[in-house]
């Protein structure tokens, strides 16, 4: 009986841990799978809207930090992933926290390259990112104003095809890449963006 006391016990704090080690880096980004499909033109609006509710609680600052020029710096983040299917992407979220702060990077963990930065000071965000690929995998990092901002949040997530956007398909690279999302002061940095797909749209 007594062992299996200790057991339990043991097997409550391994759940505990996982429970705040989960998406506290990108490495160890929940993933979100792929948003639904949109419709054909943005006339049609978003499609189905995937939504996550997560927790910044537990969550530690990465040292060294990673972050885009937008966010507070360190801060208590998580991270997700997820696959896109249009060529936007509408955001929603809603927290306790006391700034909500959100980036969005492309490419592989350790070699990331940050897009879009969005912050505010109320704990919410809603914004349409454009443009970005369909069927690439992008990574949120989503955290508050330091490493004791803790909270509940609701992330909604939905994809849109925008017929007026003449992007349809590129990738960014960088030579070096970042190490754990940054560079160095006064690092010389050679940025490719290649353009495989796109719409001619009047003479653009």
């Amino acid at each position: 009986m007594n062992n299996y006391r200790y057991f339990l016990l043991f097997f409550s704090f391994v759940i505990s841990i996982s429970s705040f080690s989960q998406g506290d880096d990108c490495f160890n980004a929940t993933s979100l799978g792929t948003l639904p499909a949109p419709p054909a033109c943005a006339t049609g609006g978003p499609g189905n809207t995937l939504t996550y509710n997560g927790t910044t609680i537990g969550a530690t600052a990465e040292n060294p930090y990673s972050a885009l020029t937008c966010m507070d710096a360190p801060a208590a983040d998580v991270w997700v992933s997820f696959t896109s299917t249009g060529n936007e992407l509408d955001l929603n979220f809603t927290s306790g926290l006391g700034d909500a702060n959100i980036g969005l990077y492309t490419g592989t963990c350790g070699a990331l390259v940050g897009l879009f930065c969005e912050a505010s000071n109320n704990g919410s965000i809603s914004t349409v990112l454009t443009p970005v690929v369909a069927g690439e995998t992008y990574y949120l990092q989503i955290s508050g104003q330091n490493a004791t901002d803790f909270a509940n949040f609701t992330l909604e997530l939905a994809s849109i095809n925008n017929c007026n956007i003449c992007l349809d398909g590129a990738s960014v690279t960088t030579n070096p890449a970042p190490t754990n999302g940054f560079y160095l002061p006064n690092t010389t940095v050679e940025v490719c963006v290649v353009i495989d797909s796109y719409n001619e749209i009047a003479a653009n």
